[in-house]
C-alpha cells in the first residue's frame, strides 16, 4: 500500500511540474503576478496554462535580468522588454512572434532564426556583435542602432521598409535587394561607399558621420530628407530630388552645389564646405539656412518669404539681400566675419539695426543696396577728414550726435567717444570703420585708412 502511495505522489509531482513554467527571475515572476497570470507568493513557477495563450507581453523598464520561462509563451506575438538588464534571451520557441522590442539591455547576441513570422525587430542600444536575418524574409522594420555590428546582411529581407543601423562599426552596407526601403538610417559608422540606386522608394536617408566620398541619389526621386554631413563628399547631383525638404551636407568637400531644382527645400545646411556661390533665388520655401564657413560672395533671399533663421558668417559676402517681407519673423540672423559686406538689403533698416546685431561694424542696413541709393541711414552735414590720416581725425556735423565708434576690420571696438577730434596716433596702420550714430538712431559708416 505504501509503495502505491509513493508512486502516486511522484506521478502527481510530475503532473504538477508539467503544468508549470520555471521563472527564476523574481522581478519577471512578480510582473506576471501583477498582471494576474500567477498568484503569490514568489516560488519561481507560473502555471503554464495561464501564459500559453498570451499574445502581447509588456515587460519594459522592470530591471529584469533573466527571461527564462518566455519559451512557454507559445502564442506570443508581441514582446516588449526594453530598459532591462538582459544579457541573453532565448526566443527560439516563440514561433509566433511578429514584433520584438528589446532595446536598452545588455545583449551580446540575439538569435531570431526561428522567428520566421517576425515583421518588427527593435534591438537598439545593446552590445550585439552580429545578427542573422536570413530567415526573417517578411521583416519590415529593423532597428539595431548603437550596437557593435561590423557587418549586416539584409539581402534576404526584401520587405524591409525601415533600416536603422546607426552608430555601429559597419564599413559597408548593401541595400540593393531592399526595393521597398523608405527610410535608411546608417549614420555614425565607417561606411566609405553607399549605393542606394536600387532603393527607388527611399524618402529618408541619414548617412552622416561616415567616410563617404560620393553619393548618388539620382534615382531617389521621392527623397524628402537627405542628411549626409561630416563625410568627404565633393560632388553631388540633386537635380532629380524635387521632393527634398531637408538637406544637410555640412562638413564635406563641396566646391559647388545646384539646388535650383529643389523648390520644396525648407531646411538647408551647408556649413563648412568650399562653396564659392549659392543660388537660392528660386527656393521660396526656405525657413532655415546655415551656410557659415564657406567662400560665398552673394546671397539673395528676396523670394524666401518663409525665412526665419539665417547663419552666413565667415564667408566672402559682398552682397546679401533678405528683403523678403518677413524680416520681423526672423529669430536668428548671423552675418559676421564678412569684411567685404557693406550693405544688407532688408525690409526695414531701423528694425534690422535694432534687432540684428550679429553683423560686422561696417555694415549698413538699407531697403536698396544700390550704391547710389544707400541714403536711409545717412546723417546730414556730416564731414570726416582727413582720409587717409596720420594721427588725427576731425569730425564736423550740425546735428545731435549720440556716439562715435571706431572698429578694426575684425569688429574689435577701438574707441568710443563724443569728441569731434579723435587722437588716433596709437593705432597701427590699416583700414578701420568709423561709425557715427545720431540720437534719433540714424547712423553712418566710414571706411578710414591710417597711414
Amino acid at each position: 500500500m505504501n509503495k502505491k502511495l509513493l508512486v502516486a505522489f511522484f506521478l502527481i509531482n510530475i503532473s504538477l511540474n508539467a503544468q508549470t513554467t520555471f521563472v527564476p527571475d523574481d522581478i519577471f515572476e512578480q510582473a506576471l503576478i501583477d498582471m494576474g497570470y500567477d498568484n503569490p507568493p514568489l516560488n519561481n513557477y507560473v502555471p503554464t496554462a495561464n501564459i500559453e495563450n498570451i499574445t502581447t507581453l509588456n515587460l519594459s523598464s522592470l530591471s529584469i535580468f533573466d527571461l527564462t520561462g518566455i519559451e512557454d509563451f507559445s502564442a506570443l506575438e508581441i514582446l516588449y522588454a526594453t530598459n532591462n538588464n538582459l544579457t541573453s534571451i532565448d526566443i527560439s520557441q516563440n514561433f509566433n512572434l511578429e514584433k520584438i522590442i528589446v532595446s536598452n539591455n545588455l545583449l551580446a547576441s540575439l538569435d531570431v532564426s526561428n522567428n520566421t513570422l517576425l515583421e518588427y525587430l527593435i534591438c537598439e542600444n545593446n552590445s550585439i556583435g552580429s545578427i542573422n536575418l536570413s530567415q526573417n524574409i517578411i521583416l519590415k522594420e529593423f532597428y539595431c542602432g548603437q550596437n557593435d555590428l561590423f557587418q549586416l546582411d539584409v539581402s534576404n529581407n526584401p520587405e524591409l521598409q525601415i533600416i536603422d543601423c546607426s552608430s555601429n562599426a559597419l564599413t559597408s552596407l548593401d541595400t540593393s535587394a531592399n526595393n521597398n526601403l523608405i527610410a535608411l538610417y546608417c549614420y555614425g559608422n565607417n561606411i566609405s561607399s553607399l549605393n542606394v540606386t536600387q532603393n527607388a522608394e527611399l524618402e529618408m536617408l541619414y548617412c552622416y558621420a561616415n567616410n563617404l566620398i560620393e553619393l548618388d541619389v539620382s534615382q531617389n526621386t521621392y527623397l524628402r530628407f537627405l542628411l549626409a554631413p561630416f563625410n568627404q563628399i565633393s560632388i553631388i547631383n540633386l537635380t532629380n530630388n524635387i521632393n527634398l525638404t531637408h538637406l544637410d551636407l555640412s562638413e564635406n568637400n563641396l566646391n559647388s552645389i545646384d539646388i535650383t531644382n529643389n523648390l520644396s527645400l525648407e531646411y538647408l545646411y551647408l556649413f563648412s564646405n568650399n562653396l564659392l556661390e549659392l543660388d537660392v533665388t528660386l527656393n521660396n520655401q526656405l525657413e532655415e539656412v546655415v551656410v557659415f564657413n564657406n567662400q560665398i560672395d552673394s546671397l539673395d533671399f528676396s523670394n524666401a518669404s518663409q525665412l526665419i533663421y539665417l547663419m552666413c558668417d565667415t564667408n566672402n559676402l559682398e552682397s546679401l539681400n533678405v528683403r523678403n517681407g518677413n524680416n520681423t519673423n526672423i529669430s536668428g540672423f548671423f552675418a559676421q566675419n564678412n569684411p567685404n559686406l557693406e550693405c544688407i538689403e532688408v525690409d526695414d533698416p531701423q528694425y534690422s539695426e535694432a534687432n540684428w546685431t550679429d553683423v560686422d561694424p561696417q555694415v549698413v542696413f538699407s531697403e536698396d543696396c544700390n550704391p547710389l541709393a544707400i541714403i536711409d541711414n545717412e546723417i546730414d552735414n556730416l564731414t570726416i577728414y582727413p582720409n587717409p590720416f596720420n594721427d588725427k581725425i576731425f569730425i564736423e556735423y550740425s546735428e545731435n550726435i549720440k556716439i562715435i565708434q571706431l572698429y578694426d576690420m575684425l569688429g574689435k571696438l577701438e574707441l568710443e567717444t563724443t569728441q569731434k577730434i579723435l587722437e588716433l596716433n596709437h593705432l597701427a596702420q590699416g583700414v578701420y570703420i568709423l561709425k557715427v550714430i545720431h540720437k534719433n538712431g540714424a547712423f553712418q559708416n566710414f571706411k578710414i585708412i591710417k597711414n
